[in-house]
């Protein structure tokens, strides 16, 4: 969120003579040092203000429907909220759906047993390696006699999260089980960036304003592993399409890397 000062963003305001939009928390004419969110609502700098968890919306009574408080610690706009997923009928439908979505897109192959349970922030972050995750894959392998003879896998993921952002990250989820279950193996950028691109299907397919707003942080994201491995891979697709991309991925399962490099350096 961005601080600005609110006259120099705006100086339209004191020449027409109307006077500075209200604080979104108190009221009050807004002046000086405010705070901006991703959705044009404004605030002093001076509150304290909390965003929604999911959505960043500043929370207040009266532009974010309220605020919720979730029993891990995690605060979420009364919207957000409102599109919650939190039980395990909801996720498995959503299951359904986001597989049968990847699976259109010809990423078949993958299991449809696999459990999903939601889950609270710090038990996602005891198992994970990232602080604040919003999901999370364990995959196991099984062996006899040194030799694998199958993989299980388990998903988790953020109770509470509006249904479509709950559906994106069961779409990254899903691609790393798919990546377990073809052998891709890839360093964390091309492999966190392709299950961005399942986040990404899930968002393009859904026309809310949510969902602008999740695809819109994606393509900014800062993340040197997940905003830049989803820019590479999104670029990827935009000039092959799915088919191709993943027939590419198969075939390079070892380091999809080596087959870009060559590309942009071939041998002399």
């Amino acid at each position: 969120m961005r601080i600005l000062d609110f006259f120099k963003r705006n100086p339209s305001n004191r020449e027409a003579g109307s006077g500075p939009e209200p604080c979104c928390l108190c009221d009050h004419p807004l002046s000086g040092g405010i705070v901006l969110d991703s959705w044009g609502q404004r605030a002093h700098s001076g509150h304290t203000i909390r965003f929604c968890g999911s959505c960043d919306r500043i929370l207040s009574k009266k532009t974010s429907a309220g605020a919720y408080r979730y029993s891990d610690g995690r605060y979420v706009c009364g919207f957000c909220k409102k599109l919650a997923v939190t039980d395990g009928v909801t996720a498995n439908r959503s299951r359904r759906r986001v597989q049968e979505l990847l699976e259109g897109k010809g990423f078949s192959g993958i299991p449809k047993n696999i459990e999903v349970a939601l889950s609270h922030a710090q038990s996602l972050s005891a198992h994970s390696r990232q602080s604040n995750t919003a999901g999370l894959t364990l995959s196991h392998y099984h062996f006899n006699d040194y030799k694998r003879v199958g993989i299980s896998h388990q998903i988790g993921i953020l109770f509470g999260l509006p249904k479509v952002e709950f559906e994106a990250v069961l779409a990254h989820e899903l691609l790393h089980v798919w990546q377990h279950e073809n052998g891709v193996k890839f360093s964390p950028v091309y492999s966190e960036g392709l299950c961005e691109l399942g986040g990404y299907l899930v968002y393009s397919e859904d026309s809310s304003e949510l969902s602008r707003h999740f695809l819109d942080k994606m393509f900014k994201s800062k993340d040197p592993i997940y905003g830049n491995g989803f820019r590479i891979m999104q670029k990827k697709l935009e000039r092959s399409g799915w088919p191709a991309l993943i027939a590419e991925i198969l075939r390079n399962k070892q380091g999809l890397e080596v087959s870009v490099l060559r590309k942009i350096f071939p041998k002399k």
